[in-house]
């Protein structure tokens, strides 16, 4: 009980309601100039109700606002070589504000607002049937993203003696650190993947083969939204493949998968350990996994 009344200084008493009413609209225009060729234009509102925390330290982080969203898209939609090739390109910008993240309090994770987030970019993907049974997939992706105005941002943790003073030593007060202008946590500016399958019948049998190849790409990023040096995760690829066998019918089939090939080791999730100041926690991705799947269709 003595830790418990430092950690929470005394405790606090909060009484508080939240009432949220919302419209969000959508409006398109779209525009065919001929069968192959589709523009488009968007934009949309968007929201999400405010609400509490109920492990929050301090009465400053019980209550968190409700966000809201515009965004603008336009675009093409293309279906070239009577369907033989499909391109699509558009670009997109989305203004936020009241952002909701998850944010580190000095003792756990708590819903924060950030005043103004803004993202923009593109998006762009074809698919080609390049041979019969020969599909190529190929997107890329761009996201220019950042905390437009972010002036009560969570701070990176150090172990204790070695910087700033955080965590349980900065009681009082807590460490807020201004990231207007910096990048947004778990927004790469850079993705794209490539795809390649092959389905076609296996000579003179009732059996067809089965190939395929992957490789995905993301740049890199912060993945916890303090921007801490170490929730940072480089950019990256993996590779997957896979081969099989299927029955004409579709009524079985046997497939041998590898993924992440090139055995790349990737965190997927990081973040401040609660109480131990400068200590850091991951979640990581599987590594090298070969497996085999046998399906079938009794219909």
């Amino acid at each position: 009980l003595p830790v418990w009344e430092v950690i929470v200084l005394g405790g606090y008493d909060a009484q508080s309601k939240v009432v949220d009413n919302n419209f969000s609209p959508k409006m398109s225009v779209t525009w065919e100039p001929s069968d192959e060729v589709t523009l488009y234009a968007t934009y949309a509102q968007g929201f999400r109700a405010g609400s509490f925390n109920a492990a929050a330290f301090d009465a400053d982080d019980f209550e968190f606002d409700a966000e809201t969203s515009d965004t603008y898209e336009s675009g093409v939609k293309t279906s070239l070589f009577d369907g033989l090739v499909r391109f699509n390109l558009g670009a997109f910008y989305t203004l936020y504000r009241d952002y909701q993240l998850s944010a580190f309090n000095g003792f756990g994770y708590v819903i924060s607002n950030a005043e103004k987030v803004r993202s923009q970019g593109f998006e762009s993907d074809v698919t080609a049937l390049l041979w019969p049974g020969l599909i190529l997939q190929a997107s890329v992706g761009f996201n220019d993203a950042e905390f437009a105005k972010h002036t009560q941002g969570s701070c990176p943790t150090y172990e204790l003696g070695t910087g700033p003073v955080q965590g349980i030593g900065a009681l009082p007060p807590k460490q807020i650190c201004d990231l207007s202008g910096k990048p947004l946590f778990r927004a790469p500016r850079w993705t794209g993947s490539l795809r390649l399958g092959y389905e076609a019948p296996l000579f003179s049998t009732d059996m067809d083969v089965i190939l395929g190849a992957d490789a995905t790409f993301k740049s890199g990023e912060f993945i916890d939204s303090d921007l801490d040096p170490f929730d940072w995760q480089g950019s990256y690829w993996l590779y997957n493949a896979r081969v099989g066998l299927k029955s004409a019918s579709d009524r079985w089939r046997f497939e041998i998968h590898g993924k992440n090939l090139s055995n790349e080791l990737v965190k997927t999730f990081s973040g401040d350990i609660p109480l131990q100041a400068g200590a850091h926690w991951a979640l990581t991705n599987p590594p090298r996994t070969v497996f085999a799947t046998i399906r079938l269709n009794f219909e």
